[in-house]
């Protein structure tokens, strides 16, 4: 049986883990393989604004969005590599979650 070197995780931007993240962590734990967090971001709100605001604005509270899932799956990260398993993570602005994976 081939064990998996990289499992990717697509992470709940709601910034909690759910089952399916737990027991991908668990069959990653179990066959020593690297994960990398990855967390689809979109905000319909955001986006809707962007024409009634100044592109400035709009860009900052897209990066504002980002940076605050970014600090909290890193935060994540961090303990899961105290806890043994070697991670990586990263925020990606996308409409379609399934394409950014």
């Amino acid at each position: 049986m081939n064990l998996p070197k990289l499992i990717l995780v697509a992470v709940d931007p709601a910034m909690r883990p759910t089952a399916a993240t737990r027991r991908a962590l668990e069959i990653a734990r179990r066959a020593k393989a690297r994960v990398h967090l990855c967390m689809p971001v979109f905000d319909v709100r955001i986006d809707a604004t962007a024409e009634l605001v100044h592109p400035e604005v709009e860009r900052l509270a897209r990066e504002q969005y980002i940076e605050t899932r970014l600090r909290w799956l890193a935060a994540w990260s961090a303990e899961l590599v105290e806890q043994g398993v070697d991670t990586s993570c990263e925020v990606i602005w996308a409409k379609a979650a399934h394409e950014a994976l």
